[in-house]
């Protein structure tokens, strides 16, 4: 009987793990960027973090700049945390630093593919 409780314990901590590692924050996204960026969280203290996945919003209540974007990917700023439609403010290219008084929200987009001078639009 000792047995099988280890063994179904066992079971249960195995599929628990599983169950983690697919959810955790650290699983690779399709089109994460790469590096991190630092800003002023509300504490008046200065914060690096990861990028995240293309078009996913962080929320980052009362962050402030100076915004530092050390990733591969440009960034935009909202003024909600949910990164609401028409509340972006400020994009911060890929490399760039700007000093933004205040922000609530920040998500990655592709950097260039609006602005790309050189394009195959042969219509």
């Amino acid at each position: 009987m000792r047995i099988t409780t280890m063994v179904s314990g066992a079971a249960v901590a195995a599929g628990a793990l599983v169950v983690t590692l697919s959810l955790s924050p650290f699983a690779p996204l399709a089109s994460a960027a790469s590096g991190s960026f630092t800003y002023t969280a509300s504490d008046g203290k200065p914060r690096t973090s990861s990028a995240a996945g293309n078009n996913f919003c962080i929320a980052l209540p009362n962050a402030s700049g100076p915004v530092k974007n050390r990733t591969n990917a440009d960034i935009e700023l909202y003024s909600t945390p949910k990164c609401d439609q028409g509340s972006d403010f400020e994009t911060i290219g890929a490399g760039e630093t700007k000093n933004v008084p205040s922000f609530q929200g920040i998500k990655w987009v592709d950097s260039g593919d609006d602005e790309d001078e050189g394009g195959d639009d042969d219509d």
